[in-house]
């Protein structure tokens, strides 16, 4: 019974992979953007000219997609950051914009398990297959 009541405690080796994948996928695209801004943005305040912080997000943070729950809401984090400190720097020479762009074709989709997964975003996001032939 400790057997069984561990592993639903705990979860298999898989779901503990896949947990420390999320906790990857989630410290890089959601807080990369905020350190690296915090490594330039004073200096970006102290010049006082007209400047830019570009972070790069996805339509997923916008748009709910199957089985891509980890990777929409680091997505989400960022366009919600970006927003937040967008309205942060109002009345200073500092402008932040979100770039999301839609389904890109990448190795995300390669295998050929995941064409299945490629075609639904691809129906979410773009209203249309993706599938190459």
């Amino acid at each position: 019974m400790l057997g069984t009541g561990a592993k639903r405690l705990f979860g298999s080796a898989n779901d503990r992979f896949i947990k420390s994948l999320g906790k990857t996928v989630g410290a890089i695209n959601a807080l990369a953007p905020m350190h690296i801004t915090r490594e330039f943005l004073p200096a970006m305040l102290a010049a006082g000219r007209d400047c830019r912080i570009v972070n790069i997000a996805s339509a997923a943070g916008l748009v709910s997609n199957p089985r891509m729950s980890v990777y929409s809401a680091s997505k989400w984090a960022v366009v919600g950051w970006s927003d937040s400190l967008r309205l942060e720097l109002r009345g200073t020479p500092v402008r932040v914009t979100t770039v999301c762009p839609s389904y890109v074709t990448t190795g995300m989709f390669a295998r050929r398990a995941s064409v299945t997964m490629a075609d639904s975003v691809g129906r979410s996001m773009l209203g249309r297959s993706v599938s190459r032939p």
